[in-house]
Order: structure tokens, then C-alpha cells, then sequence
């Protein structure tokens, strides 16, 4: 189930187009796959089923009424077409000053602005059990802390994840890159290198250049801007510990929450907020994936999938690196031409 991604959110603070969201149509409130062969199987199973006639719906046709009138009603003109109402996420101060999406990224500039409307959209969704100030104008739908982890448990989980990891290709190219010292290459003197028998990687040049404009936006390859374009192994990537910054302490999220309360809400609705949604009950959430009823505050399953990723970037990152620039690409097309310095100075020195 999702919200419909066609609406635009329009508030009086901000606007935001929520058709540039698309992880609203594949990921929110839906039960997010994994990559189990006992899921692959069940789900290839249910295919079969539903092609042969004998799949069995499990949801009866009350509760299927009952969740289409849930999404009639639900707010979403009020708060993201009018003037009448706006979203306060209280929640976003915890989570950014703890920076989970690492600012060596520039991506996550657009990001985090990702993320927060993400966040504001669960909110939306669980609308009937969150708090409204309505003695105001604009009226405000208040985020809670549960919001603030299920959109980072659906979504942000995604961003920190495809920042950091890198695909086979990414590695092979990053090994190849940082085993010489500071040489620059072409995309088609790296797709010559990565079809040898020990890479294995017979790709086009476009998947190969491809590769190399996603880990520049990583930072771990650097473009050189020449005739034809250069890549290189970039030195930021021997100081990237992404696994330890991006972990989220929710208590800490949650504590800041609390203040935010304080700061801009009346007393008596500041404590309602912070006893609802900041404490006991308010802080157990079932689990989008596994079903499981879950504290937030003792949540550290993306702690353990950080280490791992954190540790297949570590073995490509290894290779030592030095400071003495030397271009290289004649060599892929074995031209006897003398190499150059970026100064365009030419050296014989290989």
C-alpha cells in the first residue's frame, strides 16, 4: 500500500513535488522483500498460484473495504495542497545532528530533504494515531519518533546503504585504480583492463562509465576533465568510516524530540506529545520487514549491515596511494606515445 505520489506538497513554510519521490510507489507501507531463497520461493510460488487459479486471498473482502476507506481518509490535500495545515517534524533534529547520511557525500544534500518527506508522509499515513494541534492556523499533524524510524527503516536505510556499498564491477575497477598509484584512466582503457581473465568483467563502455560516474558521486573515483576524460582512485576514500557514522542512537533521537516539544509547543501539548509518542508504547513499532514487535530505542539490525559493507569497502581500500600524478592511458592502446604530467609535460618516467 503507499499514498498517492501524485500529490504535491504545498505548505506555507515549503513546496515540494512528491512525484519526485518514486520510493513512495516501491517502499512505503508495503512489506519489503528480502533476499532469502525462503522468500524467493514463497514468492515464486504465489506466481504460480495466481497464474494457475488456485491462490487463496488471505485478506477478506470487510478488510479490504476497510483499508480503501482508510485511504480516502486520509489527509493528504489538507496537508500538502492548502494553507489550512502543515506536517512539524519534531524528530529530524536528533537524527541530523547525528549525521547518518555522511556529509563527505554530496548527495546527501538532496538526501536528507528526501528522507524528511518521506518521514512527513508515514506520519501522514498514520494520521488517526498521531497528535493535531488544531487550535491553530495552520493546523499541524505532529511526526513522532515511530515515524522518524520507520521512514529511516524503509528508506533512509536504502540512501546510507547506497552510498557506501559498492557493486562487483565498482570494487574491481576501485582495486584496479588503487593498486596504480595515482594513474589516470579512460573509461575504454578501464573496460579493456576489466575484460582480462583476472577481472572478468566483459562490459560496455557505457556500464563501465556508468560505474565510474556512481563512485565519483561517492567520492572514491575523482573525473579528470581532458581529451578523452581521465578517471582516478580518489585519496578521500582511505578515511571513509561510513559504518560507524552513519548508526543512529535513537535515544538520542528521541530525547531531541522531546526538547523540540518543549521549544515550540504550548506546555500542556508539549507533555501529551512527549508522554504519547516519546515514551512506553509510543516508542514500540512492528517491524516493516520481519513483522516483529520492536522498541526503536533497542533497534541495531542496520548496525550489523553497516559493519559488513563497511567491511567489503575496507579490503578495496587497502591499496596504498601516493601523491606522484602520471597518465597512463596510451599504455591500454599500446602506443609508444611518452606519458604526461597534468601539466601536459611529457615524462618517460612510467
Amino acid at each position: 500500500m503507499f499514498l498517492d505520489s501524485s500529490e504535491a506538497r504545498r505548505t506555507n513554510r515549503y513546496a515540494i513535488d512528491m512525484k519526485n519521490l518514486s520510493e513512495m510507489d516501491s517502499r512505503a507501507f508495503t512489506l519489503t522483500p528480502d533476499s532469502s531463497e525462503e522468500q524467493t520461493r514463497a514468492i515464486n510460488t504465489r506466481q504460480v498460484e495466481m497464474r494457475d487459479g488456485t491462490y487463496e486471498q488471505r485478506v477478506d473482502d470487510n478488510r479490504l473495504a476497510e483499508i480503501r476507506q482508510y485511504y480516502r481518509g486520509i489527509p493528504i490535500k489538507k496537508y500538502t495542497e492548502s494553507e489550512a495545515g502543515e506536517i512539524l517534524n519534531l524528530t529530524m533534529a536528533g537524527v541530523q545532528e547525528q549525521e547518518p547520511l555522511p556529509p563527505k557525500f554530496v548527495k546527501a544534500r538532496r538526501d536528507i530533504s528526501r528522507l524528511m518527506d518521506f518521514i512527513d508522509a508515514v506520519a501522514l499515513f498514520h494520521h488517526e494515531d498521531r497528535m493535531e494541534i488544531t487550535s491553530e492556523y495552520p493546523q499541524k499533524l505532529l511526526v513522532a519518533p515511530a515515524d522518524a524510524w520507520y521512514g529511516f527503516k524503509i528508506f533512509g536505510e536504502e540512501l546510507v546503504m547506497s552510498a557506501l556499498n559498492l557493486k562487483p564491477l565498482d570494487r574491481k575497477m576501485l582495486h584496479f585504480l588503487r593498486a596504480r598509484t595515482n594513474q589516470k584512466y579512460s573509461a575504454m582503457d578501464l573496460q579493456k583492463e576489466m575484460g582480462r581473465p583476472e577481472y572478468g568483467e566483459n562490459r560496455a563502455v557505457s556500464e563501465i562509465r556508468q560505474s565510474l560516474e556512481d563512485m565519483i558521486e561517492k567520492l572514491y573515483v575523482e573525473r579528470h576533465e581532458e581529451n578523452p576524460v581521465a578517471y582516478s582512485a580518489s585519496p578521500f576514500g582511505q578515511s571513509i568510516d561510513v559504518s560507524e557514522q552513519a548508526k543512529l542512537d535513537w535515544s538520542k533521537v528521541v530525547e531531541r524530540a522531546k526538547e523540540k516539544a518543549r521549544e515550540n509547543l504550548e506546555p500542556d501539548e508539549a507533555e501529551k506529545y512527549i508522554q504519547n509518542h516519546c515514551e512506553g508504547s509510543g516508542l514500540i513499532v512492528t517491524h516493516p520487514i520481519s513483522g516483529e514487535t520492536v522498541n526503536i530505542l533497542e533497534d541495531t539490525d542496520f548496525e550489523e549491515e553497516l559493519e559488513e559493507a563497511q567491511e567489503e569497502v575496507d579490503e578495496v581500500m587497502d591499496e596504498p596511494m601516493d601523491t606522484n600524478w602520471r597518465d597512463v592511458r596510451h599504455l591500454a592502446d599500446d602506443q609508444p606515445n611518452p606519458a604526461t604530467t597534468d601539466g601536459g609535460e611529457a615524462t618517460n618516467r612510467i
